[in-house]
C-alpha cells in the first residue's frame, strides 16, 4: 500500500474534515445498513479485536461501543493514524504499519479481525488474509468489506454503463483534486478463492441493498449522483469467514 498510503497522507485532513465516517455503529459501506442491523460480527463483548486499515479511527470507535476487552487498529497512512489518535485517545492500541505483515502481534492474538473498505487498495491481499489467519484464534472470525467490483467498473451517472472490463483488476484513478490512487477490484469469485486459500471457511457474502439512514444524510457522502446510483448498483461487498 506504499503509494496509496502516501496519497491518503495527502488527502487525510480534507477527507476527515469534509467526509469522515460514522462512529455510532460500524458502517460497512456507503448507504449500507449499519452493523446494529446487519449483525455481521460475532459477539465481541470481552473479546480481542483488530481493525486492519483503521484509517481515522471511526471503525474502532464504532466497535468500542460493543464492549470488547481490547481493540487494535493498524493503518499504513501516518496522517490517518494521527487523526485516529486524536479521535480515540488511549482507548485503542494504534499502529502505523502496512497490513500485509503484522509482526507486532503474536499468533492467535485476536478473536475477530475486521477491515472496512480497505482491501481493495492492497495489491498483495493474499498476504493480508494469511496474516489475518495467523493472528486469529482457531475458530476466530474474519469480517471485511470492499468496494463492490460492479460499482467500481461502472459510471456514476445513469444508465451506469461499464467503463472497463469487469475482469480488469488493477485500476488507476484520482480523488480530491487529482490525488492518484491504485485499486484492485477483484471479481466476487476471486475474493471467495483468496479467502478460502488462506484457510478460512466462508460463511456469508452480502451485497446489501441501500438504506436511507440519517447518518448518511448528515454526511458528506450524501451526494448525487453516486447516492442515487446505489439504488441500482451494489456499492459494497461484505464477507464473513471463519478460521478453520
Amino acid at each position: 500500500m506504499s503509494d496509496n498510503s502516501e496519497s491518503w497522507n495527502q488527502i487525510s485532513a480534507e477527507y476527515q474534515a469534509g467526509r469522515g465516517w460514522p462512529t455510532e455503529s460500524l458502517a460497512w459501506g456507503i448507504r449500507c445498513p449499519l452493523e446494529n442491523e446487519l449483525r455481521v460480527l460475532d459477539e465481541v463483548r470481552d473479546k480481542r479485536v483488530v481493525v486492519l486499515g483503521c484509517g481515522g479511527g471511526q471503525d474502532c470507535m464504532a466497535i468500542s461501543h460493543l464492549g470488547p476487552a481490547y481493540i487494535a487498529g493498524v493503518d499504513a497512512s501516518e496522517a490517518q493514524i494521527q487523526h485516529a489518535r486524536r479521535l480515540l485517545g488511549c482507548k485503542v492500541h494504534l499502529v502505523h504499519h502496512e497490513i500485509e505483515t503484522l509482526p507486532m502481534f503474536e499468533d492467535g492474538a485476536f478473536d475477530v479481525v475486521v477491515s472496512v473498505h480497505v482491501l481493495s487498495y492492497v495489491r498483495e491481499v493474499a498476504a493480508v488474509f494469511r496474516e489475518a489467519w495467523r493472528v486469529l484464534k482457531p475458530g476466530g472470525q474474519l469480517a471485511f468489506s470492499v468496494h463492490h467490483p460492479v460499482d467500481a467498473v461502472t459510471t456514476d451517472d445513469p444508465p451506469y454503463c461499464f467503463t472497463q472490463s469487469y475482469f480488469q483488476v488493477e485500476t488507476e484513478w484520482s480523488w480530491f483534486g487529482g490525488t492518484p490512487f491504485r485499486s484492485w477490484h477483484r471479481p466476487l469469485t476471486e475474493w471467495f478463492r483468496l479467502v478460502r486459500e488462506a484457510g478460512f471457511e466462508v460463511e456469508r457474502m452480502l451485497e446489501p441493498p441501500p438504506v436511507d439512514l440519517e447518518v448518511w444524510r448528515r454526511s458528506g457522502w450524501n451526494a448525487e449522483p453516486y447516492y442515487s446510483k446505489l439504488n441500482t448498483v451494489p456499492g459494497t461487498l461484505i464477507v464473513s469467514a471463519r478460521r478453520r
